[in-house]
């Protein structure tokens, strides 16, 4: 399955497929630069938004706020792309190689 290309401004697909991809996605984020402040990003998002729909414009903006990098590319090489980056998987299989 292939995730179409977004621009900013548009909604992120959903369904099951998206909503694991979307949970690697974090999970990855949180592997690279911090559970805390992943997750700070993330409070601030839901905390300014309080109870209504946001993107992941908002979500990105707070992250690199709170990260203090550029996560435009790293967005779009999850969004973009059908399955899980290269870089990633290569990332994590070098991981469980190691555990071998």
């Amino acid at each position: 399955m292939r995730l179409p290309s977004l621009s900013v401004n548009q909604r992120a697909p959903s369904g099951p497929v998206v909503m694991q991809k979307g949970a690697l996605l974090f999970v990855t984020l949180e592997d690279e630069y911090g559970k805390e402040k992943v997750r700070r990003a993330l409070a601030h998002v839901a905390g300014a938004r309080r109870g209504s729909h946001f993107g992941y414009a908002e979500v990105l903006a707070a992250l690199e706020q709170e990260i203090g990098q550029d996560l435009g590319e790293f967005f779009r090489s999850w969004l973009n792309q059908a399955g899980i980056p290269q870089a990633v998987r290569a990332r994590y299989e070098e991981k469980i190689e190691a555990t071998k």
